[in-house]
C-alpha cells in the first residue's frame, strides 16, 4: 500500500497546476488505486493482482464488483486523457474523487 501513498502524492503534488500535468495525474492516480486495490484484495480475499488488466476480473470474482467499476471508471478517465488532445482539470477533481471511494473500500 506504500506505492499507492507515494504515487497518490506525486498525483496531489502535480494537481496545483491540473491543467499542466492532468496526464501524469491520471497514471499516477490509476496506479495509486491499482495498488491500493492489489493490497486489499491480497488482505481480504487472499487474490493477488501485479497487472492492472487483472483487477477488475479479480475484484469481480470476489464479489466486489462496486470496486470493479470504480477501477474501470478512473481507467476511463486515464485513457480518455492519456490519449486525448487536451487537459482538463475538472476531470483531475473527478479522479481524485474516485480515488477516495477506492481508500474507503480499504477501511
Amino acid at each position: 500500500m506504500e506505492t499507492g501513498k507515494q504515487l497518490e502524492e506525486s498525483a496531489r503534488e502535480l494537481s496545483r497546476d491540473p491543467d499542466r500535468h492532468v496526464k501524469a495525474i491520471m497514471e499516477l492516480v490509476f496506479g495509486a488505486a491499482h495498488h491500493y486495490i492489489a493490497a486489499r484484495l491480497e488482505q481480504r480475499h487472499g487474490e493477488h493482482s501485479d497487472k492492472h488488466g487483472e483487477n477488475p476480473g479479480l475484484l469481480r470474482k470476489c464479489g466486489e464488483a462496486k470496486m470493479a467499476e470504480l477501477f474501470e471508471s478512473i481507467d476511463r478517465l486515464r485513457t480518455g486523457r492519456f490519449y486525448g488532445r487536451k487537459g482538463n482539470g475538472e476531470i483531475v477533481v473527478q479522479a481524485f474523487k474516485l480515488l477516495e471511494e477506492v481508500k474507503g473500500w480499504l477501511k
